[in-house]
């Protein structure tokens, strides 16, 4: 049994909702409904298959399997990969130390270029009296 299959017989007002959105008449026996499911499918694509997996009977069953399995595999990322868990806020709160520690306050910056300027006026008047 397929998926169009399992859709039409397990939720056929689903089934025909689908059916009907695009633009065909739905058919009240199951296995031509699962028929028109799949020719919509051949003829919408990937929004049709989408549409008919979010009618599918156990569709809440699914997804909450698939999230449980994705934080399963997360969490044993987490435990086998140390750089995995690393969180931006540790790293950021790093930075700034390392930035306080080492930045010069603004007085300092104005006394460093004031002499910088003061060294390169005196080596100019040096060369200029010569």
């Amino acid at each position: 049994m397929n998926i169009y299959q399992y859709t039409a017989y397990n939720n056929p007002l689903g089934a025909k909702k689908i059916i009907n959105h695009y633009g065909q008449q739905a058919i009240k026996r199951p296995d031509l409904l699962a028929r028109q499911l799949a020719t919509c499918v051949v003829e919408n694509g990937k929004e049709a298959l989408m549409f008919v997996c979010e009618m599918h009977p156990d569709y809440k069953l699914i997804t909450d399997y698939t999230e449980y399995k994705a934080k399963q595999d997360a969490e044993k990322l987490k435990a086998n990969n140390p750089f995995a868990s690393a969180e931006g806020e540790e790293l950021l709160s790093a930075v700034k130390n390392i930035k306080s520690e080492t930045s010069v306050s603004p007085k300092s910056e104005k006394t460093e270029l004031l002499i910088i300027g003061g060294v390169v006026v005196v080596a100019l008047a040096l060369i200029m009296k010569k």
